[in-house]
């Protein structure tokens, strides 16, 4: 049976309230910028132009109100309970411009930097599982502004990704449950996987989801779809691949798309996604738990589910003894399968939520991690973290991995996976979306036992 996987918190976007892989991933990655239209938070003076990434529960404090979006254009579920409210800092960001397009020091996210236990971290460097090739000086070329450009109707609004920065730690955990996805070629896409009961499902994730996703054949017009179809799919394929290996593990998942100035998000689980706007937090995405969300505890036992203490009961077992935390997940074939239920229904789904959110000169970051991070710290404490780090100079590499230690300094005993996403708009012709750096995929593990 999966094994349990503790969790708490509501994650809606209006309230806020405190909350091993067999071989490391990573490759390389460049970024090719236009002229900018708007200026980005600072960064250090100096930053190679080759890029290391890093692939590899307690109760919440505090409280800072969450930021509204202007442009939320698809509004998620807003049947989960309202959070406290946080008061954030709201000073403006010390800002520099991105290298123009054409640009041989295009900002990369420093290898090897300093984390927030002091100790140098390198990673490992290995082949892309998904990766097409990518010419980034012959398309920083051709994305060369002209004056004729400036004035085309094909002129079109797109946010890059300036800097970035994601790191897995253990824990105190035996086993490294965590995995994670960083892809820059054609459209940029996020994805952070949380696994319980076993590795397998969520390295299946960090493997072939984003290929699910971004293959989809309407990703750029109706992303969100793509989004759902893709993670439905993962788990319909995990779980023809369990029921062969009688592998029961699961995980949750949470990915972000950038087409354009849209940001395109989907959950499931309790991994989750926060966007600085003006340094105050804007939840994206629902935790789709029974503690967190009245209308899930609905949704099970509508469809003849069980709930015991706050989790979801095993069709078939003593629901105090086999249960899970969350309500949707990928995998899961013990809950899922007629094998393992005899047919009856647990009210595990996989079926995600989305959202859609149109960028401004006002977004700053994007934070993507698991419940080891948001179960002791609140959206606010991590957006402040980041935004004074950044005002700072810190590269966002070394601030992902300052962030995940802030996390187990904080009583986390979960694994803790932080992503850090710094955008910045640009102008350019409708094809400049197609001049973005090649793919990273990423997973790193940490032990806290392997500490000196």
């Amino acid at each position: 049976m999966p094994a349990e996987k503790k969790n708490d918190a509501t994650a809606t976007r209006k309230p806020d309230s405190p909350h091993s892989p067999k071989s490391p991933v990573s490759s390389s990655a460049t970024t090719a910028f236009a002229t900018p239209k708007k200026k980005s938070i600072m960064r250090p003076k100096q930053k190679p132009t080759t890029v290391l990434v890093s692939k590899n529960n307690s109760t919440n404090s505090s409280s800072t109100s969450l930021g509204k979006h202007p442009h939320f254009l698809s509004p998620l579920s807003t049947s989960s309970p309202t959070r406290p409210r946080d008061s954030a800092k709201g000073a403006l960001l010390s800002r520099v411009s991105p290298p123009s397009t054409g640009s041989a020091d295009a900002p990369t996210p420093t290898p090897g930097c300093t984390g927030g236990d002091g100790k140098d971290h390198q990673v490992n460097h290995v082949t892309v599982p998904f990766s097409m090739s990518v010419e980034p000086s012959s398309r920083q070329n051709s994305a060369t502004l002209n004056p004729i450009c400036r004035h085309s109707s094909m002129r079109k609004t797109a946010f890059v990704v300036v800097d970035y920065g994601a790191t897995a730690e253990q824990g105190t955990r035996k086993t490294m449950e965590d995995q994670h996805t960083m892809l820059f070629e054609g459209i940029p896409f996020f994805g952070v996987y949380d696994g319980h009961g076993g590795t397998q499902c969520a390295e299946y994730l960090r493997d072939q989801l984003h290929g699910l996703i971004l293959g989809h054949p309407e990703v750029k017009t109706n992303p969100e779809k793509a989004i759902i179809d893709g993670i439905v799919e993962a788990d319909r394929a995990f779980l023809a691949r369990s029921e062969a290996e009688t592998n029961e593990s699961g995980s949750v998942c949470a990915v972000a798309l950038i087409i354009d100035d849209k940001l395109v998000v989907g959950n499931v689980g309790d991994a989750e996604v926060v966007l600085s706007h003006n340094a105050k937090p804007v939840v994206l995405t629902v935790r789709h738990s029974i503690s967190s969300n009245p209308s899930e505890e609905e949704r099970i036992r509508s469809v003849g589910g069980k709930v015991c203490h706050n989790r979801v009961g095993h069709p078939n077992y003593n629901p105090a003894v086999v249960s899970l935390a969350v309500t949707r997940a990928i995998g899961d074939a013990g809950f899922k399968l007629p094998k393992y239920t005899d047919g009856k229904p647990s009210g595990v789904i996989a079926v995600p939520e989305t959202s859609v959110t149109r960028l401004t000169d006002d977004d700053e970051f994007l934070v993507i991690g698991c419940d080891g991070l948001w179960d002791v710290m609140t959206y606010a404490e991590v957006v402040d973290f980041c935004y004074h780090r950044f005002e700072e100079g810190v590269p966002a590499q070394c601030i992902a991995e300052e962030l995940a230690q802030a996390a187990l300094m904080k009583g986390s005993t979960d694994n803790v996976t932080a992503m850090l996403v710094h955008l910045t708009r640009r102008e350019g012709p409708l094809s400049t979306r197609e001049f973005v750096p090649e793919a990273a995929v990423s997973t790193s593990t940490r032990n806290l036992s392997e500490e000196p």
